[in-house]
């Protein structure tokens, strides 16, 4: 149990210094890097949203996290609909496999 304590310990600690080493002293702005990348969402990181979590019938993608950033990127509404075509899609495509 303290090596499971210790761990979390260890890896929020790294967390916490790495974005305090790339905020405050590097001058790096990953916020504003995230929002600016996220505004030039189109059709075309759409059908990625959709690809990829189609693709996690193969593949070990995160598909908790792509819903996330689908969202994110094209509101709740247009992020929901393209996860629910991007899972049913994965969905269908095993029950036919």
């Amino acid at each position: 149990m303290k090596r499971i304590g210790l761990l979390v310990a260890i890896v929020a600690g790294t967390v916490v210094l790495s974005k305090l080493l790339l905020g405050n002293m590097l001058g790096l702005g990953l916020c504003e890097a995230g929002e600016a990348w996220l505004s030039r969402a189109g059709a075309g990181s759409g059908l990625a949203i959709i690809a990829l979590l189609s693709a996690d019938l193969f593949l070990p993608i995160p598909s908790s996290l792509v819903m996330v950033l689908s969202g994110a990127a094209f509101g709740v509404a247009g992020g929901s609909l393209l996860s629910f075509v991007g899972s049913v899609g994965g969905e269908w495509l095993g029950f036919e496999l």
